[in-house]
């Protein structure tokens, strides 16, 4: 497209001759008009890098339905299951310039102004750093392109998850996997380590990746039939692990979580496959800490 009024002539077009449009297409439409004070560089420069992953092959469906709106639901004890129109308000956030800016919001407002100074000083010319903002899956949104950020930040977070080694062991195939049980448990398993490491980095993670792959795939090895209700509850609970590494403070109290709380337990008819997948994790190793 050579140029913005171009972009949003095809917008209006689609919609114009009865289109269905998705929920991600509805959100671009939003923030670029928040986008008032930027230029029409800055403007083409996301459109193209949203369309980019819009097309066959892109994540951007993919991140927004089946991880950033379920965990920013879930960990509000709400449910999650699909993605709608109805639904965009949760991707609508804050305009950073208002006058009006929640007193709550001066950390958000100081890290934008911080990065933007950083990134844009003539010192930058001579060491050619960068500093990315600090994103958080369940933070408040900034309005316009730190909200064009915010996504394409979290399309490469999960990129480098399903690469990291430490992951793709949980990955591999095995008969079955692609029953729709099964991918949600393995989709349920992501969203959960995705939400670890954003909080707490690699700390501790291969203790963090066993851990939320055996606490995503009991709810699989205890029901002969899995159902997306089912994960959206089990995701949802007030005792999830989900909601427990949103008001954790310490990795350490997310890792002595107990996925199998009486031992005896392991080896019943429902859990003893765990043992099978991959060793047990009782949420001991870091008890005697």
């Amino acid at each position: 497209m050579s140029d913005l009024g171009e972009a949003f002539q095809f917008f209006d077009s689609q919609n114009a001759r009865g289109k269905a449009l998705e929920p991600h297409d509805l959100l671009k439409a939003f923030h670029l008009r928040e986008m008032k004070n930027d230029n029409e560089q800055e403007k083409l420069f996301v459109i193209e890098n949203w369309e980019s992953e819009a097309s066959t092959g892109g994540e951007l469906k993919s991140i927004f339905s089946d991880y950033l709106y379920r965990l920013r639901r879930w960990n509000k004890g709400k449910k999650g299951r699909y993605f709608t129109n109805k639904d965009i308000d949760v991707f609508k956030g804050l305009d950073i310039n208002s006058d009006e800016l929640p007193v709550f919001m001066q950390v958000a407002l100081r890290a934008h102004v911080f990065t933007n100074n950083y990134n844009q000083a003539p010192t930058r010319l001579v060491d050619k750093q960068s500093l990315n903002y600090p994103h958080q899956i369940n933070q408040v949104i900034l309005n316009g392109a730190r909200f064009f950020e915010y996504i394409s930040y979290y399309i490469e977070q999960k990129r480098l998850l399903l690469n990291n080694p430490e992951v793709k062991q949980y990955l591999v195939d095995y008969k079955g996997s692609g029953r729709s049980g099964d991918m949600y448990t393995r989709n349920l398993f992501l969203a959960v380590l995705l939400q670890y490491k954003d909080k707490f980095g690699d700390q501790n993670f291969e203790l963090a990746a066993r851990l939320c792959f055996v606490w995503a795939y009991k709810l699989r090895l205890e029901n002969a039939r899995v159902q997306f209700a089912s994960v959206d509850n089990y995701a949802r609970a007030s005792n999830s692990l989900i909601r427990l590494i949103e008001s954790a403070v310490t990795a350490k109290e997310v890792l002595r979580y107990v996925v199998i709380k009486d031992e005896e337990a392991v080896q019943s008819n429902k859990t003893k496959g765990l043992s099978k997948l991959h060793k047990i994790y009782l949420g001991k190793e870091l008890n005697n800490d």
